[in-house]
Order: C-alpha cells, then sequence, then structure tokens
C-alpha cells in the first residue's frame, strides 16, 4: 500500500513498485498508476470508490457478445433475412454476423484464459463454454441452410419448357379445389388471361419422404410450359423479376 496526493493505491500485481513522487513529477505516477492493471483507489476517509470502466474491463464482454452475436446471426436468418432475396439466395449477411462474432470470441477466449482474471477456474470454464456453444450454433446454421436445405426430392417427371402441363386437380392456399383448365379460362378483367403462373410450395409427408419441393411454372394459355424453376435449395425462390421478365414473352 503506497500513499500519493491523499490516496491509498491498492496494486494486485506482485513486482509493481510505486515510487514518492513530489509535486513536480506527478506525470509519471499517473503514467504508473493507469499501468497497473486492476488498480483500485481510496480515499483518505477510506471509503472504496470503484470506477464503471474498471468494472467493464475486469467483465469479459467480447465473449459473451460473440455468443449473443452467433444467436442473432442464426435466428435472424430465418425470421428476417429470409424474406428478402439478396440475403436469402445467399446468406452473406448471417455469414458476415458469424465473422464478427469469432473474432469477439478469440478476444473473449484469450481474456477467459489469461492468468491475471480474479476467478481463473470459472473464466476458463464460461469461456470454453460459450466458445463452444458458438461454434455449434455455426455448424448448425451450416447443416440448415446448405445442406438440409439442399436434399429435395428428384423431380424427374417435372413438365418441361415446351411440355403441356397435365391437368390436375389439387386445393389452394384457401382449401378450394381447382383445375389447370379452370384457371386457364377464368377470365381477368373480361379478358382470357395470357398464362398462367403455378407455385408448388413444399408438399407433406408419406412414410418418412417428401412427396414433393418447391417448384414454380409459368405455363400460357394452351397450356404449354414456357418458363420453370425447380429450386436445388429449400430456401431459395424465383425472384419476381425473373417472373415478370418471363411473363413479358406470353403472347
Amino acid at each position: 500500500m503506497r500513499y500519493v496526493d491523499g490516496f491509498v493505491l491498492a496494486v494486485p500485481q506482485k513486482n509493481l513498485k510505486l515510487y514518492r513522487h513530489d509535486q513536480d513529477d506527478r506525470e509519471r505516477a499517473d503514467a504508473v498508476r493507469r499501468q497497473a492493471h486492476g488498480l483500485r483507489w481510496f480515499q483518505g476517509s477510506g471509503r472504496p470508490v470503484r470506477g464503471a470502466f474498471h468494472e467493464f474491463r475486469r467483465f469479459n464482454w467480447p465473449i459473451w457478445l460473440g455468443f449473443l452475436l452467433s444467436l442473432i446471426a442464426f435466428l435472424s436468418y430465418f425470421l428476417v433475412f429470409v424474406w428478402f432475396p439478396v440475403t436469402r439466395d445467399f446468406p452473406w449477411a448471417n455469414l458476415l454476423l458469424f465473422g464478427i462474432a469469432v473474432a469477439l470470441l478469440f478476444v473473449g477466449v484469450r481474456r477467459a484464459f489469461a492468468p491475471d482474471r480474479p476467478r481463473p477456474k470459472l473464466s476458463k470454464i464460461v469461456g470454453s463454454v460459450l466458445a463452444t456453444l458458438s461454434v455449434a450454433i455455426f455448424g448448425l446454421f451450416i447443416l440448415t441452410t446448405f445442406i438440409i436445405a439442399r436434399r429435395l426430392p428428384a423431380s424427374h417427371g417435372a413438365p418441361q419448357v415446351g411440355h403441356r402441363a397435365p391437368d390436375f386437380n389439387l386445393s389452394d392456399t384457401n382449401g378450394k379445389p381447382v383445375t389447370l383448365s379452370e384457371l386457364r379460362a377464368s377470365p381477368i378483367n373480361a379478358k382470357t388471361p395470357k398464362g398462367v403462373l403455378l407455385i408448388f410450395y413444399r408438399g407433406y409427408w408419406i412414410n418418412g419422404q417428401d412427396i414433393a419441393r418447391p417448384a414454380e411454372f409459368l405455363a400460357d394459355s394452351s397450356g404449354i410450359v414456357r418458363w420453370v424453376n425447380l429450386t436445388e435449395n429449400y430456401w431459395v425462390r424465383a425472384r419476381p423479376e425473373q417472373i415478370l421478365e418471363v411473363a413479358k414473352t406470353l403472347q
């Protein structure tokens, strides 16, 4: 314990020496105090004063922020980014968030294993657990968006461009039965439609096998398929501008 200008310095480092300074040498004393990690100040009355900045430095915030950012990067794709084609077709925004999380986790793990932590054993356990969970979250994201999403059933019998689309009798999103011939013949604004856009979402399961896959078909008024989009990824869909560009070719 040393007295400097009416304050008491408590310095945890064993080898740190604080020399007595006079009125003209305060700058050197301030430099020594700034270098002392974990420095605590006590006023002349003996009442301890602990600054918020000091407590913030002692808290391993990078490891917690990296873990939280990993959760946000995983959930935001399915809750937010999947609704926008620019971030849905390739999840670059989520990968960027994961990259920032990795940098924070790296800094946090180094802090957790630093020898001067107040509770080194607890710090190492918490740091290891949070880092492991973050890696598991990133692995789950890669598994769901790049691997499982591509496990779609084959569509060898799907209509191809130039083929006639087979008539069908299915229920729409409101449960109303519709047929392709009915869609082709139903007038729109008292005019016969030039074509029909068919959008099939993923179907239901029978004996553990998915019998349908996301697909879009554009057939003209005679029932000939003019455009087909069989996505290779469950989360990827045709963009509206793609469909409009093809629809312009219908006569």
